[in-house]
């Protein structure tokens, strides 16, 4: 009786430890299995968070989509870098949504709507221009397509409040040196807080190398004038970097990290055509939308940069240096994920850029340092179009959102309008 009680007991034991090794093996076995999954899956790749101080989900149209089973992205959020070729994508986009009836989230407060010098917080809902069909005031009912003015992008919920569900967002940044030295002479760095330095430098690069020996005191000078223009790494203020932790490499790194995750894609000006072919597929658009002609452009700045000066504008702009480094690797991963078309795609766009140039370009008019193209007699709608600069669309577009208003007074209190 004993030997059978042993013999039970002892076979119930190997039962269990059957079962449990079973169960081990298939959650190993499950492991295993996703982890492959997830290796040789790129859209569940991009699907998974990325490492971020703020997390979000991501859209449905972040992945780049198959363009049989698409639909045309109409909800966008562009953060307009400055002297990055930024008005060329913009025009784009306000080409895009003005042919489509689409509205833009514009203030009235200042030129072409930017929120530069204006925050947007629920507060400038009142200087804003409505959206088509939606009475002046009614802010309950403030919902925009598009956001594709200069902003610095600090808060992202607001944007999430004010834009149609799932938008993609999108920015444009150049490499560091060039965009620096666009940077300082366009906002007249020289004349703004250099009037009285003692320039001991020659040339054309006299005033930013004698800034660049002095950054510091000179950059006080400028943050006692405006707080919207900086004049240190000028593409990650623009993104929200804080002055303040410019120099912190963690802080730095941690941007970045939230710039990955918060944002669809990140163009860069080196590469436009690219990145305008890997936009048109994401956005599901056809080739007609991403044609452009260069817009504000300016034919002033130097070519050879002595090898000092462009060693100091690194350093001075380090976070930009890091910041385009990562989004270049970036870009070209995303064109490996493109698939074999991308090169025949985008020899088949710079061909229809040529074909375009040629069917609709007379020449250029200088006024000043830019360049203005001069179409030709008889020019298609479709010249007409592509040449057409950014304040012209804003004009048409904000007076068409603000006819559409039938402006009344305000019967929505913005004070009482809350978001999450």
């Amino acid at each position: 009786m004993q030997q059978m009680a042993f013999k039970s007991k002892i076979l119930k034991f190997l039962n269990k430890k059957q079962v449990m090794l079973s169960v081990l093996a298939s959650l190993v076995s499950g492991f295993l299995f996703f982890s492959l999954y997830v290796e040789n899956n790129s859209t569940f790749r991009q699907l998974m968070p990325l490492p971020s101080n703020r997390s979000r989900q991501p859209s449905p149209r972040a992945v780049i989509s198959t363009e049989s089973f698409c639909h045309p992205v109409k909800n966008i959020v562009y953060i307009k870098t400055h002297k990055t070729g930024s008005t060329t994508l913009a025009t784009i986009l306000y080409r895009f949504g003005y042919h489509r009836n689409l509205s833009f989230l514009f203030t009235a407060k200042q030129p072409l709507g930017h929120f530069r010098q204006v925050p947007i917080t629920l507060k400038s809902l009142p200087g804003m221009y409505p959206p088509i069909g939606v009475r002046q005031g009614d802010y309950e009912n403030y919902k925009f397509n598009i956001s594709a003015g200069h902003v610095i992008y600090r808060n992202r919920s607001i944007l999430d409040f004010l834009i149609y569900e799932q938008p993609i967002y999108i920015t444009i940044i150049r490499e560091p040196v060039q965009q620096f030295i666009s940077h300082f002479s366009f906002f007249r760095f020289d004349r703004r807080f250099m009037k009285k330095a003692n320039i001991s430098a020659k040339g054309q690069f006299a005033y930013i190398t004698e800034f660049l020996n002095q950054p510091l005191k000179y950059a006080i000078a400028n943050r006692n004038i405006n707080y919207y223009i900086t004049d240190r790494n000028p593409q990650s203020f623009d993104l929200g970097l804080p002055l303040r932790e410019m120099d912190n490499p963690i802080f730095i790194s941690d941007f970045i990290a939230r710039i990955e995750a918060d944002f669809d894609l990140v163009l860069i000006t080196e590469y436009l055509d690219e990145s305008l072919i890997l936009m048109k597929k994401q956005f599901c658009w056809n080739m007609n939308d991403i044609l452009y002609f260069k817009m504000n452009v300016r034919h002033s700045e130097p070519t050879e940069i002595p090898e000092n000066l462009k060693m100091k504008l690194l350093q001075w702009n380090n976070a930009d240096v890091y910041l385009y480094k990562h989004f270049n690797r970036t870009l070209w991963r995303k064109i490996q994920s493109y698939g074999p078309t991308f090169y025949t795609d985008l020899r088949d766009f710079q061909k229809r850029l040529e074909e375009l140039r040629n069917e609709c370009i007379e020449g250029q008019n200088r006024v000043k340092s830019r360049y203005y193209n001069v179409l030709k007699a008889n020019s298609s709608d479709l010249c007409k179009d592509v040449n057409k600069n950014l304040s012209t669309y804003f004009k048409q577009i904000a007076g068409r959102q603000k006819v559409t208003s039938k402006q009344r007074n305000s019967t929505v209190n913005s004070e009482n309008i809350t978001f999450h």
